[in-house]
């Protein structure tokens, strides 16, 4: 008795009740497309079209379900559906599975909740928005503008209490709309692929944003025009608070808070701006000096404001983009204004800004501007150059009120060095890089910068243990005046030229150490010119003066390290063929700095010495000559040779690799020890990598099998090949790629059959036609 019961209990709890194991989405969802059902048990059988949809459904929106398999059921919709959509869908009574048992009644409700805000004019961040802000707001569904009330609100810094938010009357909801062009390009780029379907824009004529404006001057569009029931307080913080409880027309109502935050402008400031030398000097007279404005001011108004002095008027000038609008905030006065004079800044009268709000410092105007001398300069035109030695050489320096005013007539140090030696070529191009670099301490929370601590140019560049040629410049014009003169370089080779100024110190570091201003510059007749290839190398010399190849030219080609990679003479025709592969410029050793990585290529002839590094482009850039350019992935490529590029998961991907090397003479072998012993498979997307296990023959072939999972990802997935060809060890070849998917391929067959004799001019033909199809 005991045993029968114990296996009754046992076969009841066995019984297994039919239903649905899941049903997508539920609750509140945006942007639906589908409706995803399964079930607990087959339903139905797999290849008939004809099977009935086993629920009832209630919604607006129009769609169509279909059996995806015997126990998943799609429901589709043919858009997106947009806000303020409730839809139930309810299984049919008398639902059986396959094996006749029922299925219980069930209903599921979703919706696409209440209407949301996807755009706004001004911009949700925007902090400088005006104290009476008319807000215009794009929503994803058109509402019930009796739901607005008390559930929109502004809460700004300084006011202790919830600001009502209000709907603008007709008149000025039309105004303002009519001026938002630019709000509803960003609306409609938010709506992008839903918006022109989201609004029923069957108003005819006009490009879409037209037709979009014209429908929001509806009742019933989906954009309301609000503003703040009182006055905000100017440079505060504000939120636009969009409540829960907002109802869409078809009465879904907003289930979570949405908060747009903003900032008021500031009061209406104006403020002068100049270039100084430093902070406690006056303005430059040389360089224009800008008015700024915290608002927009009328042009008319602006263009009344003067700057004068010394018995002269300076008038501002606008952009061309505020003459279009009639508005500005910035204002350019230009110089040059005289030096060490006295200017007054004047404003006209009630002088006020767009909103009419007046100048809250008009206390500091007129405005007393006090101008600067003329400041020193000592300015090479670079920090090298090539200077053709059979042209009188000289290199050009531009002074101005450089030397010490306690004396009658310029007297400047210029210091001047020379060498032919390559590695010291070198190493005075690194030192002057080093030094020219500022050095810059921590951050200062006051100053709110990095504050200089040294400047390089403080530091002279030469040393005691240098050999050096002092001498004085000539400035034969008047000390304030500027003037361009030239330093005689006579001798051939690396020059490398200093000029000392302490009025230039005290004017520009606030320091009485002078101020260093130094450039290199090459005297020579030789043009060296090199080209790498990967297997071949080419340097041409040329003169500069006639431009003819130079015969007979020592050239070597080293690296910044002072190794030389190959050397020679040059022929007939100034050239230096090398005929080999040179080092890859990654495995060299740095020259201005550790990334700098190129190469060193001198020529000398008879006392005269040039040189130039493989990195120097300027000028020749292949996209000035419109030409095409990439990064070099060669010489080595490798090929993936698959059976099919297209699996499903569970499948078998087969693959023959292949990795050559590119030569001159077609393709190479590559050095089979140089590659990894590893194939990977990396997904696009999430980056996942798989990596396999693979053997190399000599020819550098492999073959490789791998049993994709039924659990992996969809999507691409790229064949990599790591190596370490180019003495990297981190370095990968694309091999090529696969595609994973899940796909149905169907069966189709037509068959169109004729009269069996030939016809000949008939009046009609009759032919049968049959297409057979199954998925």
């Amino acid at each position: 008795m005991l045993r029968i019961s114990l296996l009754g209990l046992v076969m009841v709890g066995l019984v297994h009740a039919a239903g649905i194991e899941s049903f997508s989405p539920q609750g509140e969802v945006k942007g639906i497309r589908q409706v995803s059902v399964r079930f607990t048990d087959e339903m139905v059988p797999l290849g008939d079209p004809r099977l009935p949809e086993p629920f009832d459904i209630d919604c607006k929106e129009k769609g169509g379900g279909r059996w995806v398999d015997g126990r998943n059921w799609v429901y589709d919709f043919e858009r997106d559906l947009p806000a303020g959509m409730r839809c139930s869908f309810t299984l049919k009574p008398g639902v059986k599975t396959l094996d006749g048992v029922a299925v219980d009644a069930q209903s599921f409700v979703f919706s696409t909740g209440g209407p949301a805000i996807l755009a706004s004019d001004p911009e949700e961040g925007n902090e400088g928005i005006d104290e009476n802000q008319i807000f215009v707001l794009g929503l994803d569904a058109p509402l019930k503008p009796e739901t607005l009330s008390n559930r929109v609100w502004c809460v700004a810094d300084g006011i202790a209490e919830k600001i009502p938010a209000r709907l603008v009357d007709a008149k000025t909801r039309q105004t303002v709309l009519a001026h938002s062009r630019d709000f509803f390009n960003q609306y409609l780029e938010v709506l992008d692929r839903q918006g022109a379907r989201l609004l029923s824009l069957t108003l005819p004529g006009g490009t879409v944003q037209e037709k979009l404006m014209r429908q929001a001057s509806q009742p019933d569009a989906p954009v309301v025009v609000m503003q703040c029931a009182r006055s905000l307080p100017q440079d505060a913080k504000l939120s636009l608070v969009w409540e829960a409880g907002i109802a869409s027309a078809s009465g879904v109502p907003v289930s979570t808070l949405q908060t747009l935050a903003f900032k008021t402008r500031p009061a209406f400031s104006a403020k002068l701006s100049c270039e100084k030398t430093n902070a406690k000097a006056p303005c430059l007279p040389i360089l224009p000096m800008q008015l700024a404005f915290t608002a927009p001011v009328a042009i008319d108004k602006a263009l009344r404001i003067s700057l004068v002095g010394g018995g002269k008027i300076w008038r501002p000038q606008v952009g061309a983009d505020d003459h279009k609008s009639g508005f500005t905030q910035q204002l350019e006065f230009k110089g040059p204004f005289p030096e060490a004079a006295a200017l007054t800044l004047k404003l006209p009268k009630a002088f006020k800004d767009d909103a009419g709000r007046p100048l809250a410092n008009a206390g500091k105007f007129p405005l007393a501007i006090k101008t600067d001398l003329a400041p020193p300069l000592a300015k090479f035109a670079a920090n090298f150059g090539l200077i053709e030695k059979n042209a009188d050489p000289m290199l050009p320096l531009t002074l101005r009120a450089a030397s010490p005013l306690t004396q009658s007539h310029a007297v400047l140090s210029a210091e001047d060095l020379v060498t032919q030696k390559p590695m010291e070529v070198i190493a005075w191009m690194k030192r002057i890089v080093t030094m020219s670099a500022d050095e810059y301490g921590e951050h200062d929370e006051k100053l709110g910068y990095r504050p200089i601590t040294r400047y390089g140019a403080e530091t002279s560049i030469f040393g005691p243990e240098h050999k050096i040629l002092s001498f004085p410049l000539p400035k034969p014009l008047p000390e304030r005046e500027m003037e361009v003169i030239g330093i005689p370089l006579k001798a051939a080779g690396f020059h490398v030229v200093e000029v000392a100024s302490p009025r230039l110190g005290e004017s520009l570091m606030a320091k009485t150490k002078p101020y260093h201003v130094r450039a290199t510059a090459l005297v020579t007749n030789l043009a060296v010119h090199f080209k790498q290839g990967r297997e071949s190398s080419l340097v041409w010399v040329s003169a500069l003066d006639t431009g003819k190849p130079v015969e007979g030219a020592d050239v070597a080609i080293r690296d910044c390290g002072g190794t030389i990679h190959a050397k020679g003479k040059t022929d007939s025709n100034g050239l230096l063929r090398v005929e080999k592969d040179l080092p890859e410029t990654d495995s060299l050793p740095g020259c201005m700095n550790n990334w700098d990585r190129q190469y060193y290529v001198t020529a000398h002839k008879d006392g005269d010495f040039s040189f130039v590094l493989s990195n120097w482009n300027e000028g020749i850039s292949s996209w000035r000559f419109n030409l095409y350019s990439n990064r070099w992935q060669g010489p080595y490529i490798a090929h993936a040779v698959l059976d099919r590029s297209l699996l499903r998961a569970g499948e078998t991907v087969d693959m023959k690799l292949i990795v050559r090397r590119k030569s001159a003479s077609g393709f190479a072998f590559v050095d089979m020890a140089q590659l990894a012993h590893e194939v990977i498979l990396r997904h696009n997307g999430s980056e996942d990598e798989i990596k396999l296990p693979v053997k190399w023959d000599r020819a550098g072939i492999a073959e490789l099998s791998y049993a994709i999972p039924r659990e992996a990802k969809q999507g691409q997935y790229e064949i990599l090949i790591p190596h370490s060809l180019r003495g990297h060890s981190n370095e990968h070849l694309d091999a090529g790629s696969f595609r994973v998917a899940a796909y149905r391929v169907p069966s189709m067959r037509a068959t169109l059959s004729g009269p069996a004799q030939a016809p000949v001019n008939p009046f009609q033909l009759s032919v049968d036609v049959a297409l057979n199809y199954l998925s």
